[in-house]
């Protein structure tokens, strides 16, 4: 489509040129899905605002970019650019914080570990951003954390579920996390890309660990307890694995039999609305199976990989031969052959030794 020079306009911090629709276009689509940082040129993606310690360069660029968003987006996107640049900016204050029980922002006091909300007046740890609890008193937060996995795992799989939330292993921003959705999760800060089960980043063609790599695309390395695994195994196999290591999978919260038909999985999920594709929070509502304690097939796969990650269970005995050998193919070890006369269990065997002493996890 020809389009008069008169209806052009310049992109911001380089030479490229593009029509007022189409940079409305393309500018909408990107406030409303990606992170303020990927506002960049369509055309040769500059700036690089992720290697900008101080922030300068950004103050900059979005200063003038705002003037240019003003033309061609609508009101409505453009407010909220602008509360996304609030937040960019705001985040970089070394002592701001977003509360953790109402999310309001505000700057803390210097100095103090246990802050509060000046909103909810609720206490939360300025370190970890978790609520704050009298026995994290006196515990570094990595002691905390383990505290409370030791003495609450159990108590409510549901409850735990629903309150899950997930940090950026790059930036250490956390947000609540949908629940039995896509694993790959972008992080909207820092635009890291990264698995929601075990945190491996996400690469593309440039990963190096095997040959195969170039033709996966973007990928992930995960480990094999990740739910990126688990969720295609048999739950079974999962549930007495875990049963031959001593760890106990049940669930107290079981379906009634008095109304079957209407009872239905409780987890409190972050679903869409299509609108305005808003977080709306809701109940999963899927049929629930009565051996998972009231859970859904996919939630309770969720708390079996809890189980797996916790208590650092290997499920590589539930492998076959075949997917054993994928095993060691996509992580670039060399294959194994069943040799002449050796019987199939053997085989296996030499496999799974080989792939838990090459690569444990």
């Amino acid at each position: 489509m020809q389009v008069s020079a008169q209806k052009l306009i310049n992109m911001v911090g380089c030479s490229h040129r593009t029509c007022e629709q189409c940079a409305a276009k393309y500018f909408t689509n990107k406030i409303k899905s990606c992170s303020i940082l990927e506002l960049t040129c369509p055309f040769c993606a500059e700036p690089n605002l992720e290697n900008d310690p101080n922030g300068e360069k950004a103050v900059t660029y979005f200063s003038d970019l705002d003037i240019l968003l003003k033309r061609v987006v609508t009101e409505e996107v453009h407010e909220l650019f602008q509360s996304k640049l609030r937040d960019f900016t705001l985040e970089r204050e070394p002592r701001f914080r977003w509360c953790a029980h109402c999310s309001y922002g505000f700057i803390a006091e210097a100095s103090s570990r246990v802050i509060q909300c000046p909103s909810c007046q609720q206490r939360m740890c300025f370190i970890c951003r978790e609520q704050w609890d009298c026995q994290h008193s006196g515990l570094t937060c990595k002691q905390y954390n383990k505290w409370k996995q030791e003495h609450h795992y159990n108590k409510s799989v549901g409850a735990i579920l629903h309150r899950s939330s997930i940090e950026c292993p790059k930036c250490s921003h956390k947000f609540s996390l949908d629940k039995g959705g896509c694993m790959h999760f972008t992080c909207l800060h820092c635009n890291h890309q990264f698995c929601s089960g075990c945190k491996k980043p996400f690469l593309g063609v440039n990963c190096q660990v095997s040959s195969l790599c170039k033709n996966k695309g973007l990928h992930a390395h995960h480990p094999r307890n990740c739910l990126f695994y688990l969720r295609d195994m048999e739950v079974e196999g999962l549930q007495k694995l875990l049963a031959r290591h001593g760890i106990n999978y049940n669930i107290d919260n079981q379906v009634g039999s008095s109304c079957p038909q209407t009872f239905r999985c409780s987890v409190i999920e972050q679903k869409s609305v299509s609108s305005a594709d808003i977080g709306a929070d809701a109940i999963c509502g899927k049929p629930p199976i009565r051996e998972y304690g009231g859970l859904c097939r996919t939630h309770y796969l969720e708390h079996i990989a809890m189980l797996y990650q916790k208590h650092k269970i290997d499920p590589a005995p539930m492998l076959t031969d075949r997917k054993l050998e994928a095993v060691l193919a996509r992580e670039n070890i060399p294959a194994l052959h069943r040799m002449s006369g050796e019987g199939k269990p053997q085989y296996w065997w030499r496999l799974l030794c080989e792939v838990q002493t090459k690569l444990p996890l």
